[in-house]
């Protein structure tokens, strides 16, 4: 947000108002330097913190995607007409989308375990939209035996 140094027909002056800057290389570098490193450096977690696969996150799976598409539907020229984009792709997005983006989370998760949490698995196909249509959507999913058995002995085997 930049201050607007004089008045025009849409603001009067000293008016808060977004702004597009270029970043040039050595900008860039003094802000991560100065700023992002030791930022995430005070945060950081332990060592013991899992992957950060875009599978296991909920809002990578569907929700963000979703919101997007919506705003990609609208024509926007500046950046406030972008976030007003975004805001309204937000507040106009059904709750189903957010519940089907669950029960994909939920298969991953299984998925994850029977493949003995290796990466090779396919996302499965559920019929999300035909369980909506129907009425019938759930809120969890069952998950097999043969995952919990596997889940079971994958944390049996952790050394804590």
């Amino acid at each position: 947000m930049v201050e607007a140094q004089r008045s025009s027909k849409n603001r009067p002056a000293d008016t808060p108002e977004l702004k597009c800057t270029s970043i040039a290389k050595v900008r860039y570098k003094k802000y991560l330097v100065d700023k992002v490193i030791p930022a995430n450096k005070a945060k950081w977690p332990g060592s013991k913190t899992p992957p950060r696969r875009p599978d296991f996150n909920v809002l990578d799976l569907g929700f963000f995607s979703s919101i997007q598409a919506h705003q990609y539907r609208k024509r926007v020229y500046n950046v406030e007409q972008l976030v007003d984009a975004v805001e309204s792709g937000f507040v106009e997005l059904k709750s189903v989308t957010l519940s089907k983006s669950f029960i994909t989370l939920q298969s991953v998760l299984e998925q994850a375990m029977l493949d003995r949490g290796g990466n090779t698995y396919k996302i499965p196909h559920l019929g999300k939209d035909k369980w909506v249509r129907l009425g019938d959507l759930l809120l969890s999913l069952p998950c097999s035996s043969e995952a919990v058995k596997i889940g079971k002995a994958a944390l049996d085997d952790v050394v804590v």
